[in-house]
């Protein structure tokens, strides 16, 4: 799950005006966090936070604690990650953000997996896949469902794992896709084998 390319909620929406000096510390605390200078990363990010909080600006309030998510989750520190993450998520949902829900569904499941909240990060894989599956997009269907065999095995579930791949074999063979179709279907046939064994 880790090392995946999330969207980046500020470009989906301008964080600020250029020129903008708490735009200019974000920015800096965005450089930072992918430098991998973690600490320089975290005042940079904060102070920009605290700024967007005093000015209301609920948008980079968003940005900035979505950064600061994917900071702690950069340093393993999963449950500062999900409150970071389930506050922006709040904040997307009363905009209507859907594109940013869907990176923040799969930022949750990262955090609470490291949590090793199982339950609640097969919860957001399913929440992820209702909303791929209301806009009728396969590909994300496919990748949801990914995520969740990969929640439901690293929670000792092979089961649910491979009842999740067969599914996504099913969406392949959909679409004529045979050979992966049957890459999945072997995949979910040695979760099961594993557990017979």
């Amino acid at each position: 799950m880790s090392g995946q390319i999330l969207q980046q909620l500020d470009s989906i929406k301008p964080v600020n005006t250029p020129g903008d000096p708490t735009r200019a510390e974000y920015e800096e605390g965005k450089k930072a966090l992918a430098a991998g200078n973690y600490g320089q990363a975290a005042v940079s990010l904060h102070n920009a936070l605290v700024t967007f909080q005093e000015k209301g600006d609920t948008s980079g309030v968003a940005n900035a604690r979505n950064q600061l998510g994917l900071l702690c989750l950069a340093k393993k520190e999963y449950a500062a990650a999900t409150e970071h993450f389930e506050t922006v998520l709040t904040i997307c949902e009363e905009a209507g953000d859907r594109a940013s829900i869907a990176a923040l569904y799969r930022s949750l499941v990262e955090s609470l997996s490291g949590e090793q909240l199982f339950a609640r990060a097969a919860g957001c894989c399913l929440e992820l896949l209702d909303l791929y599956a209301a806009n009728n997009d396969p590909q994300g269907s496919v990748a949801a469902l990914e995520l969740l065999a990969g929640v439901y095995t690293a929670s000792g579930q092979p089961l649910k794992a491979a009842d999740a791949l067969r599914t996504v074999a099913s969406i392949h063979r959909n679409y004529q896709h045979q050979s992966i179709a049957d890459d999945f279907l072997r995949r979910a046939d040695a979760l099961e084998q594993g557990v017979q064994a």
